[in-house]
C-alpha cells in the first residue's frame, strides 16, 4: 500500500479495519491544509502535526537535501466522537523510497496530534455566551482565565 503510494497534496487513502477501526494513508502536507481548513476532514479523523519534529527528520535523514519533503503518514484510529475513547496509532515514511522512519529522534521535540471533540448542544451555547461577552475559552490567556475579576454567572439553562 504505502510503496504504491503517491503522495499527492490531497490525496489521502482510507482503509476500514476492524472493529471500528481505520486506517488513512496521507502527507504531512495534507495533514497541516486539513488543520488550517483548506482540506476538509470528512471522517473526523485525529491531524498530525509534526512540528518541529519534520525539521529534525529532514536533518537527520535528508542533509543534504534543499527541497521542501512531505512525509507521508499511515495512522491507525479508531471512529468515535468521543475523544477519550481514541487510540491512534502512527508511523512516519519518507516520500521516496517509503521508508518507515524512526521518529525516536524527536521524544524532545513534541508531535501535535489533534483529535476532533464534538460539543454538546449545552457546551455550544456556553461557548457562544462566552463568546459574546468577550471571552475565549480556547484561549488559556484569555482574562476568563487570568483575571480575577473577569465576572460570569451561569444561567441554569445553560447547565442542562
Amino acid at each position: 500500500m504505502i510503496q504504491n503510494y503517491g503522495g499527492i497534496l490531497g490525496q489521502k487513502i482510507y482503509i476500514k479495519g476492524d472493529n471500528g477501526f481505520m486506517f488513512q494513508l496521507t502527507t504531512e502536507e495534507n495533514e497541516i491544509a486539513t488543520l488550517k481548513g483548506v482540506d476538509l476532514n470528512l471522517l473526523n479523523l485525529s491531524i498530525i502535526d509534526l512540528a518541529d519534529c519534520k525539521n529534525l527528520l529532514k536533518e537527520r535523514y535528508f542533509p543534504n537535501f534543499n527541497g521542501n519533503i512531505s512525509f507521508i503518514i499511515l495512522k491507525h484510529e479508531n471512529i468515535t466522537s468521543i475523544s477519550s475513547e481514541k487510540s491512534i496509532q502512527y508511523e512516519i515514511y519518507e516520500p521516496f523510497n517509503h521508508t518507515k522512519l524512526d521518529i525516536s529522534i524527536c521524544q524532545n521535540s513534541p508531535i501535535n496530534i489533534h483529535i476532533p471533540n464534538e460539543l454538546s448542544d449545552s457546551n455550544q451555547k456556553l461557548i457562544e455566551e462566552l463568546n459574546r461577552l468577550g471571552y475565549n475559552v480556547f484561549d488559556i490567556n484569555d482574562p476568563f482565565y487570568t483575571d480575577f475579576c473577569a465576572k460570569y454567572t451561569t444561567k441554569e439553562e445553560i447547565l442542562h
